[in-house]
């Protein structure tokens, strides 16, 4: 059977177009692919039984999910057991619709959040340039909103909320 090499077995963060990669088999003309949302292969959620390579880049996967995947290696005369079986979790996608309404000293921000389990919470980062990179504060999971109070009147503000997954892997 193939030796799965990459992504790492059990990784967050993961793109949801991962290439997933294995050691080559001698003598091997393809090699199967399954992956799954669940470990016991019951759910399989893509397969590619005619892979040449020893990758294959899969998705687009569903954000902030956890997946299980195998290989298997095959010729005219032999079909290899399947490889050992490896997890990862897809990176949660950063929130959508984010709008701010200004106030007398304040912004007050919503957003269309994830619906993924795995998601922790959102950190909020503000600054006065475009794409700010300085965090400023963090909300739970559970919450679509932030007030920014103390503001300065008259100044322009930037924000950029992002998911923060169980492992603590932060969105783009």
């Amino acid at each position: 059977a193939p030796i799965i090499l990459t992504p790492t077995s059990a990784l967050y963060g993961v793109s949801v177009s991962p290439t997933l990669s294995w050691n080559t088999v001698m003598g091997t003309t393809k090699y199967h692919l399954q992956i799954s949302s669940d470990s016991l292969f019951s759910s399989i959620v893509a397969q590619d039984t005619n892979i040449a390579q020893t990758s294959k880049q899969v998705g687009p996967l569903r954000s902030g999910t956890t997946y299980w995947w195998r290989v298997r290696s095959s010729n005219s005369l032999n079909l290899s057991s399947f490889s050992q079986v490896w997890n990862f979790t897809t990176l949660i996608a950063p929130p959508t619709n984010l709008s701010a309404a200004a106030g007398n000293h304040t912004t007050h921000l919503t957003w269309s959040g994830s619906d993924s389990p795995n998601l922790k919470l959102y950190t909020i980062y503000r600054g006065t340039i475009p794409s700010p990179a300085i965090l400023f504060d963090s909300v739970s999971a559970s919450s679509n909103s932030y007030v920014d109070s103390g503001l300065i009147n008259k100044t322009r503000y930037y924000y950029r909320i992002k998911t923060v997954n169980n492992a603590y892997f932060e969105s783009d």
